[in-house]
């Protein structure tokens, strides 16, 4: 590594690996690394959205709620932003642990035809994918979010994630 080369890159929040500053995702662990909801030819930053939903389906911690203010804030002018309204309300008043409780009850308990930690994988992988490939996977995959939708209760707040998941995936 050259010695300017180290001015010109950070490290990736997710990993600490050592990434350029104008790449827009990590190559070792395949993080979006734009912050912003519009990328800089003017197209709305999908992969983003996508990122920040597989985020939403790791176990909440203390921080989980302000990564959901963040997913609110970047999908509140799309048909996803009814769904994570729904969410945030849900939860806003669950402490941490209950949050941790339901979230395992939703998605360790009850696997279903794609395992979350599955559904994890291939979210990022659209969201670093090229717009027919991400199409494609999500044409593939969008058929078992509904399904997972359909088996989690109405009363589960982790449905409102979900069906937002599902509206990321419908084509527009």
């Amino acid at each position: 590594m050259s010695f300017l080369s180290i001015f010109s890159s950070t490290c990736c929040p997710a990993c600490g690996g050592r990434v350029s500053k104008n790449t827009g995702h990590c190559k070792h662990c395949g993080r979006c690394l734009a912050e912003e909801e519009y990328l800089p030819d003017g197209s709305f930053n999908w992969g983003l959205v996508l990122t920040l939903e597989a985020d939403l389906l790791m176990t909440p911690d203390a921080g989980y709620l302000t990564r959901v203010d963040r997913y609110l804030a970047i999908v509140r002018d799309l048909p996803e932003a009814r769904y994570a309204k729904a969410f945030r309300d849900q939860i806003l008043p669950l402490s941490t642990a209950e949050l941790q409780r339901i979230y395992r009850d939703t998605f360790e308990a009850n696997p279903v035809d794609m395992t979350k930690d599955h559904l994890v994988g291939v979210m990022r992988s659209m969201a670093r994918s090229c717009a027919a490939s991400g199409e494609d996977i999500a044409a593939a995959t969008l058929p078992t979010v509904s399904r997972i939708v359909m088996a989690t209760d109405k009363r589960n707040p982790f449905r409102y994630l979900l069906q937002a998941i599902e509206e990321t995936l419908t084509p527009r």
